[in-house]
């Protein structure tokens, strides 16, 4: 994974020396990108009314992170929007950390699970129960995003999911456990990213009654380059489920700080 965080440096360090790439990727050397994926926790917080809560850089437009969300393909630099997600923090530390330009694709939905609408299982996709429709969609929108920009390279993605299935699905640890694994194989086969480092936030729902197993399936996941993320500590809101806009920031950074420790060992 050394190799990789170097390739990271040397493909930023290149995007840096062509300078800013306002809606377009540059050519030369490919710019790294992470994806982040999951449900509400990753969608983020309504903030409009919360912007002075931001530090001032976190409220300027950030031309070294480079952002899409679906439906969009089309990069442009990070900006505070209605909507704030980890991948502000993330975005910040990680562009700070490198020194130069990332970019980082979205998709996230609320209330949706990884048995359900994230199932990575192709012999159980059903787009009319809506079965896998997430993990599908997923890859085609990565896809199109690619074929949009092709001078982007796939390197590491973060997944912030699993209040859906400790309400509902994961009667068990291994329904959580063995869909997570099978996912991050896809995506890292889909990918082409054998060694793809792969961040979880460990949920903190409220209480739930298959929240144990699915915090422990994210604690045991047993594939290479993985690892989690205690979620405990960071700010929740007045429905004690979702993160405030504060706990989004310290998430994202927290995200940032495993993600460079899997590129860097």
């Amino acid at each position: 994974m050394r190799k990789i965080l170097i390739l990271v440096m040397v493909m930023i360090c290149s995007s840096v020396a062509l300078g800013d790439v306002g809606s377009e990727v540059a050519t030369g050397k490919p710019l790294p990108v992470f994806i982040l994926a999951g449900q509400s926790n990753m969608a983020g917080v309504q903030a409009s009314t919360n912007k002075e809560k931001l530090s001032a850089e976190l409220q300027k437009v950030n031309s070294d992170i480079l952002f899409v969300e679906f439906w969009n393909a089309e990069f442009k630099p990070l900006a505070f929007k209605n909507r704030i997600g980890p991948e502000l923090g993330f975005g910040t530390a990680m562009a700070n950390a490198v020194g130069g330009k990332i970019g980082i694709i979205k998709l996230a939905n609320g209330g949706t699970s990884i048995k359900q609408h994230w199932n990575p299982d192709p012999d159980l996709y059903n787009k009319e129960k809506g079965v896998g429709v997430l993990y599908k969609r997923l890859l085609d929108y990565v896809k199109a995003v690619k074929l949009k920009n092709p001078n982007i390279e796939i390197v590491g993605m973060v997944w912030m999911q699993g209040e859906a299935d400790s309400r509902y699905h994961a009667k068990t640890i291994d329904d959580y456990k063995g869909r997570l694994e099978k996912l991050i194989a896809g995506y890292r086969k889909a990918w082409d990213v054998p060694d793809m480092p792969f961040v979880c936030g460990r949920v903190n729902p409220p209480n739930w009654p298959y929240q144990t197993q699915v915090r422990t399936a994210q604690e045991t996941i047993s594939v290479k380059n993985y690892a989690w993320v205690d979620c405990d500590g960071f700010e929740l809101g007045g429905d004690n489920l979702h993160f405030t806009i504060d706990g989004q920031v310290a998430m994202g950074k927290s995200f940032a700080q495993s993600m460079l420790k899997l590129m860097n060992q």
